[in-house]
């Protein structure tokens, strides 16, 4: 029975361990990575680009991950653990920085690859996070956060190595870029058109179907002309079709196999 007892106890501690500590994100999605919801597509679309372009000219890879809850975790733990799995960074240079935000703790990490190390000491860190972050989360806007915390990074580690053109998404050319947005705006093109035609085929069978009730209703005094309009809906909507070609046809590779030694700074705000 006693042994029953210490199972029971095991199990429950098991549970409540899983259920109190932060679970890591397997992989990420881009480079930039908010399970929070603090950042609207549009200016994730701009951060992704930013920090894409940044890596093709100096093969530094940047992450920013916002994250709602430690749970209970240690902050250095967690980042360096993500960090790792991650693999930001390429494997040669181990030039990866992770910038994480932990919206309920209310706290900051920015965790150092061992080859940005020396352009990025922990005292740098603790300044770009006391003097870029902190203030913009002071006033809840995490996308100035990030903005100027990624651009304060990548001053700091810009020269540091040259850049191959490439970054983590596969496909990222002007080239493909250019074909994939001209294909867009043919098809936007061609929709809008094909149901303006439609539309003009239903408003004039309405109108005839109107003109003939009239007629032989033997009402003389005009006829009404038209379809209707329902302002609860519309036939096109712009927030269907983006212009930009960002997430067409495009593969992110993900870190690039860097590793971390723990360097780095912390704050909350």
């Amino acid at each position: 029975m006693k042994l029953n007892l210490r199972i029971v106890l095991f199990a429950f501690i098991l549970v409540c361990y899983a259920v109190t500590y932060a679970d890591i994100p397997e992989k990420p999605t881009g480079y930039i990575n908010d399970y929070a919801n603090k950042i609207n597509i549009q200016e994730k679309q701009f951060l992704e680009q930013k920090l894409s372009n940044f890596e093709a000219q100096t093969s530094n890879q940047i992450f920013v991950l916002i994250y709602p809850s430690l749970e209970g975790k240690a902050i250095e733990e967690f980042t360096h653990e993500t960090a790792r799995k991650w693999k930001i960074g390429q494997k040669d240079k181990n030039n990866g920085i992770l910038l994480a935000i932990f919206v309920n703790d209310r706290k900051i990490r920015i965790e150092v690859g061992y080859g940005l190390e020396g352009a990025v000491p922990d005292i740098t860190a603790k300044q770009i996070i006391d003097n870029e972050i902190k203030p913009a989360l002071k006033v809840n806007n995490y996308y100035k956060a990030v903005d100027a915390g990624i651009n304060a990074l990548m001053q700091a580690t810009k020269g540091e190595y040259t850049g191959t053109g490439k970054s983590a998404y596969k496909y990222r050319t002007g080239r493909s870029s250019t074909k994939n947005a001209f294909a867009g705006l043919f098809f936007m093109l061609f929709g809008v058109v094909f149901i303006i035609i439609i539309m003009v085929a239903i408003i004039k069978m309405l109108t005839k179907r109107s003109y003939n009730n009239n007629y032989n209703n033997g009402y003389s005094g005009g006829y009404y002309y038209g379809g209707y309009y329902d302002n609860n809906s519309s036939y096109y909507d712009s927030s269907d079709y983006n212009s930009s070609s960002w997430d067409s046809g495009s593969s992110f590779d993900g870190g690039g196999g860097g590793d971390f030694g723990g360097g780095g700074a912390s704050g909350d705000w």
